[in-house]
């Protein structure tokens, strides 16, 4: 499943009226985005699919991780966990929905204190994209870029 794919999905919780009640629309889709795009890209497994034990990682290991100490998220992420997989079971078949209450009142209780145990060598970052120039190449035999008119191997590309 792409990106694209789990942002669709976030974007269709979001629109909901249990998403809307839960807080600032900014922060639930923080929530919402960390915890789709961590199941898509580390587990490789769609949210409705994973079973107890890998919800549990999920939360407790991988996405506790890739949250700061002091970052405001870390409260809104169980909140966001709940109403997000009850409204996935309204309109998903959720595999082992059965399973899954035990994970969410262990992440009411102890998630908030599980981000703030990571220690900062422990934190991972997601994914960096590389930066991409959007500016064209200059070859060696095109005319200078400053307006010299000289090519550009006679003249900036010189001392390069």
């Amino acid at each position: 499943m792409t990106d694209t794919n789990a942002v669709t999905l976030v974007a269709r919780f979001q629109d909901s009226r249990e998403a809307r009640a839960l807080g600032p629309p900014a922060e639930v889709r923080r929530a919402a985005l960390l915890l789709v795009e961590t199941s898509f890209g580390d587990l490789g497994a769609h949210p409705r699919l994973l079973d107890a034990d890998q919800l549990r990682e999920l939360v407790f290991d991988r996405v506790a991780r890739r949250i700061g100490g002091k970052d405001t998220i870390a409260e809104f992420v169980p909140r966001v966990l709940r109403t997000f997989y009850a409204w996935l079971g309204e309109h998903e078949m959720v595999t082992h929905a059965y399973e899954l209450e035990a994970v969410f009142d262990d992440a009411d209780s102890e998630f908030v204190s599980r981000v703030r145990s990571v220690k900062d060598g422990e934190r991972i970052a997601g994914d960096v994209k590389p930066i991409v120039g959007r500016g064209t190449k200059v070859g060696r035999n095109d005319p200078c870029p400053c307006a010299s008119g000289k090519k550009f191997k006679q003249c900036c590309g010189k001392n390069g």
